[in-house]
This record gives structure tokens, sequence and C-alpha cells, in this order.
């Protein structure tokens, strides 16, 4: 992140204000991973520039600075970019991509943005999705040196490809790129979530989809305690066990410090539950949409979304979460050591 933009907002770190409202532009894509429940969905009505600018508007209003640019695909929405701008000098912007539409010119466009997140699940195996993963880490790593952006790649583990999580750890430290995680999320169909598909031949089920999970784990503890860039902290690790495992809880912020609005203006108070009947493009009144969105948040999280979790630990343990920002703004491996 901008180092003026990093005191221009600093002073909302420990507030659920810079926690990034999710603004899911479309529900198109250019991918069909089988983990994403979001490009299953019937295509909606999408809003259209000036209306998202509503949207942006309506939570400046309510205090958020912070918003990220998501889809589907967010590239393959034409206003983007006009969005980006737009929110900018107001706000934290990011952006989470497949990264395959990237190239020199869009990267130009997008140097307003604060944070570039991309999928990166794969280096070799047959995702079409990872095509010339070397020379897109370069791209982006270029872009970001030039343009101010922080970059950072986010892996899904799935139980097809988590002996990857370690070489791809190597691949990007390489090129100065931090890598984050995520756990596949998986549920029945009749549970009724958003996000959330029925892909039980992605999920780790046995124990010796867990022991190989641990282990990868514990290998990624080791990389990050010998200063390569793993955002994650051990303890994000060891509860990614504990997901998998189906014993994870955490509080929910949702509808508090975070929402999410889908492609057609409702809002939602995370990306899994259903979208309630406000519309933020026409609501005028920050209080009662946050009241309305609110009567939706379930009693019980089962979710493992970083951008959740790293919320509660905000709010629970700062001291932590000090360390996790810390070291993403640290150059060189032997100071990240540090950080541990």
């Amino acid at each position: 992140m901008k180092l003026a933009r990093l005191i221009r907002f600093g002073s909302l770190v420990f507030t659920h204000k810079l926690t990034g409202v999710g603004l899911m532009l479309t529900r198109r894509c250019n991918l069909q991973c089988e983990y994403c429940q979001v490009i299953r969905k019937p295509p909606e009505k999408e809003l259209s520039v000036a209306e998202w600018k509503r949207v942006i508007d309506l939570f400046i209003s309510g205090g958020h600075r912070a918003f990220v640019f998501t889809g589907g695909e967010p590239l393959m929405f034409d206003g983007l970019f006009e969005l980006i701008d737009y929110a900018a000098p107001r706000a934290v912007t990011s952006i989470i991509t497949n990264g395959l539409l990237l190239d020199e010119a869009r990267l130009e466009r997008l140097r307003h943005l604060d944070f570039l997140t991309f999928s990166f699940d794969l280096i070799d195996g047959a995702g079409p999705s990872r095509k010339d993963a070397f020379g897109r880490l370069e791209l982006i790593k270029r872009a970001s040196k030039k343009y101010g952006f922080s970059a950072e790649a986010i892996v899904t583990l799935t139980r097809l490809n988590v002996e990857e999580a370690p070489r791809i750890v190597a691949l990007a430290d390489e090129a100065g790129i931090d890598v984050t995680f995520s756990v596949v999320h998986t549920a029945a169909p009749e549970e009724g979530f958003e996000y959330r598909g029925d892909h039980p031949e992605l999920a780790f089920s046995s124990e010796e989809d867990f022991a190989r999970l641990e282990a990868v784990a514990t290998e990624l503890k080791r990389l990050r305690r010998a200063g390569y860039r793993v955002s994650e902290t051990d303890k994000f690790l060891d509860d990614m066990l504990e997901f998998a495992r189906g014993r994870f809880r955490m509080p929910c912020y949702a509808a508090d410090g975070y929402f999410t609005v889908a492609p057609d203006g409702r809002v939602q108070p995370c990306h899994d539950r259903p979208a309630s009947a406000v519309n933020a493009a026409y609501v005028r009144n920050y209080e009662v949409m946050q009241h309305e969105v609110a009567k939706m948040v379930p009693p019980d999280c089962t979710c493992f979304y970083r951008c959740f979790y790293n919320h509660a630990v905000r709010r629970s343990d700062p001291w932590q979460f000090i360390e996790t920002v810390g070291r993403r703004f640290v150059p060189t491996r032997a100071v990240r050591k540090l950080f541990r």
C-alpha cells in the first residue's frame, strides 16, 4: 500500500471501517473453477457504473473507507477502471482477480489500486486457469513496483493441489509477492449457501487428507519462520486444519465491519448469505440498510474466509494483527524472520 495512503487511512486500521465492502460487479468469469459457486448462480441484472457510484457513496456516508472489487472476474466489467478511480481518492481500493486478463495496458489502468490479489492455485497440472504462471508473476511484480500497489497471490487449497503450496510460496517469494491461503469451502445443496457449493471431490474429508493438509501447514509455518512471504500466521494455518475437520468457529462481524453487494445492488451480510431486499444503489439511509441486512446474519459462523478471520483477530488480538501487517511491508527475508 502506498505510504501516503497508509498514513491517510492508518487511523482506521483498528476500527471496522477499514475492513472491506465487497463489490461483486459481475458473476461473469473467463474461468469455470470447480469450487466457485458465484459463477453458477443465474445471471442477475448488473448495476451500471452510475449505480455503482451511488453504492460507493452510500458506504462512504456510513464511514467505510475500503472497497474490494470482486466477481466473477471483475476485469470483465466494463466500468471497473472508472469505479476504482472514483473510489480511490476517498478509500483504500482492492481487486480480487484470476489475473489472466491482466496485461500492461490494464495494469496501467489499475495504477490507483492499493492492493491486487490474484488466484494462483497450480504451477503444473491441468488447470487452464494457471496458464503461464511464471510470466504472470513477473508481469504483476513489475506493475507493483511501477505503480506502488501491493500484490498478493491467493491459493485455494483443495485435496487435489495441497502439495503444490510450498512450491508456490518459493516461486512467489522469488518474485517478491506475498502468498495467502484459503481452504476449499464445500456444503451440501440443502444448506443454501451462496458461495459454497457441493464439492466433495475437492474437500478434505479423510484422515489421510487431514494428514496431508497438516503436513503442508507445518511446512508453510517453517517457510514463514525462515522469512518466506507467507502472509498467514501460525494460528491461521492451525485453524485452517480445524476448519477442514469441521471444528472451527469464530465471531461473525458480517453486517458490521463487512458487507457484500451483489451485481444487481442487493446487499448481503457476506458473500455466503442470501441477498437482502435492500438495494444499495437506491437506499439513502446507511443505518436503515445496516439494520435490515444484520437480520440475515446467522447466530454461528462456520466459514473460514480470511477477511472475516483477520477482522476477528484485529478485534481480539491486535498485536497478532500488527505482526501480520508488519511482515507485508518488510522488503528482505532476513528482517521478515523477526516477525514470527
